[in-house]
């Protein structure tokens, strides 16, 4: 542990596109751990109130969860970075998300874990631009934008109400960002930093099967009353695992090649790739309520309400609408050809 203290960081992918596959770190799957915990606090706050405020509160929640998410997914799917103290970072960004978890909605505790999220993945950064020089002419905006980010928060610190102050970080970090390294804005010619595509595709899965799990711990969770578990809540649970297990089957049937993807298509079909995973998470997260909503209403032999009905088709509907633009950012406008025919047989 000790020779790996100060390891030099590198890329993890290049223009050429044969780099090797990255899976997934130990460290990344424990996030994924803190973002169940994340889920179902989300998931709750959604429960409690089916008001359209309510609805939005969850939306822009959760949003800051994946915000932070996709800092740090962009940072690993970018750079190897195997030394020692990138463990003291990432502990840093795992007690700001526990610190967002605990706080649960808009407050000091909220702001603090996101403040904390930033600051490690700043550090992060500052690690990459001394230690790799070749990369400083992008990693300067990725600087910026997070002290901006930084700064916004701190002032979210000191006020009654910090949720225009969220909305900012949130403008920065998302749009601001996506259509700076679109449009390379300030950038040196021929100077990219490349994103692994297997490991960015591979980590998106993942969050999209931690925001399924909701709906299959809502499906699966016992009683201790075994009186409860009947054949007509045994079945409801078998057709609420099909609806969640039909889904992750929707999503993973449209993963391509590494050189269909949409994140190597083009640079606007790479942000618009992210973008429709913002919808398709609170979504799938969504549907868990409405799975939720099911086995109470099976449970005590009463009826739907209105609200509870456009949560289960409204979540469903959205999701599966996602799961088709991806296809479309995928495939859309490619014409098959012999060649791709094959590569895609083999």
């Amino acid at each position: 542990m000790l020779r790996t203290f100060r390891s030099r960081p590198t890329l993890s992918a290049n223009q050429h596109g044969d780099y090797e596959e990255k899976v997934a770190q130990w460290f990344e799957l424990f996030l994924d751990l803190l973002f169940v915990g994340a889920c179902a606090s989300v998931a709750a706050s959604l429960e409690e109130d089916l008001t359209w405020a309510g609805v939005g509160d969850f939306v822009f929640n959760f949003t800051q969860y994946m915000a932070g998410w996709l800092l740090y997914t962009n940072f690993v799917s970018r750079f190897d970075e195997p030394s020692f103290y990138h463990c003291g970072f990432l502990f840093v960004l795992l007690g700001g998300f526990g610190g967002i978890v605990l706080g649960g909605s808009p407050g000091v505790a909220f702001t603090t874990g996101l403040l904390l999220v930033r600051v490690s993945i700043m550090a992060m950064y500052v690690n990459i631009y001394v230690r790799l020089p070749e990369t400083r002419q992008q990693v300067w905006l990725d600087l910026l934008l997070l002290l901006c980010a930084i700064i916004a928060l701190s002032v979210a610190l000191s006020v009654e109400h910090p949720r225009i102050w969220y909305g900012a970080v949130l403008a920065i970090e998302i749009p601001l960002r996506g259509v700076w390294m679109v449009k390379q804005w300030l950038f040196s010619n021929g100077i990219r930093i490349y994103v692994n595509i297997d490991h960015a595709n591979e980590r998106a899965t993942n969050l999209v099967l931690v925001a399924l799990g909701e709906a299959v711990l809502a499906a699966t969770q016992n009683y201790a009353d075994a009186k409860v578990v009947t054949p007509r809540f045994s079945l409801c649970m078998l057709l609420s695992l099909l609806l969640s297990f039909g889904m992750a089957m929707f999503y993973n049937t449209t993963q391509p090649p590494r050189h269909f993807h949409a994140l190597k298509r083009s640079a606007w079909t790479a942000f618009f790739f992210y973008m429709v995973h913002f919808v398709l998470w609170p979504s799938l997260v969504a549907l868990g309520v409405g799975t939720q909503f099911i086995k109470h209403t099976v449970l005590h032999s009463g009826h739907l309400n209105k609200d509870e009905v456009w949560v289960l088709l409204g979540s469903l509907a959205l999701g599966m609408l996602c799961v088709l633009w991806l296809r479309v950012l995928h495939y859309g406008g490619r014409q098959p050809t012999a060649g791709t025919l094959l590569v895609c047989g083999a």
